[in-house]
């Protein structure tokens, strides 16, 4: 007497089908979207950065440039105008980097913190503007 086959058995010589993770792409579809999920969140913290970078970046010119006029109307008038820039400067957050006046020209390079991404450097000259033999020369 030959033993019995249950009926779920493959015949006899017949290939059998693996059943398992090993082989197939069932489940696939979490961790592709894990994945992209990952790399838009990498996409947007970096957008989101340098929109940072570049806020502070305009605060800080802002405060330059802010601070470059008031000191050329200080030196137009005879004050000094360095420090009525440096004033300007404080009060706009910022810290004095360098200062220079020559005549009513000013130029002044300050630094404005910007929290965890360091800080903003901006540099700003302003004076009378130049007459025609000065702009020729």
């Amino acid at each position: 007497m030959t033993p019995r086959r249950p009926a779920s058995a493959a015949p006899v010589g017949a290939r059998r089908r693996v059943i398992g993770r090993c082989g197939s792409e069932e489940g696939s579809a979490p961790a592709a979207m894990l994945t992209w999920c990952s790399i838009a969140s990498l996409l947007l913290a970096l957008v989101v950065m340098l929109g940072q970078v570049h806020i502070a970046h305009a605060r800080a010119q802002g405060a330059a440039d802010l601070a470059a006029l008031s000191g050329a109307d200080a030196a137009a008038v005879g004050a000094d105008g360095c420090s009525t820039a440096a004033m300007i400067a404080h009060a706009n957050g910022a810290d004095v980097l360098s200062c220079s006046s020559d005549g009513q020209d000013v130029v002044i390079e300050v630094r404005l913190p910007a929290g965890r991404i360091g800080s903003a450097r901006a540099i700003a000259r302003a004076g009378p503007a130049p007459t025609g033999a000065e702009r020729s020369g």
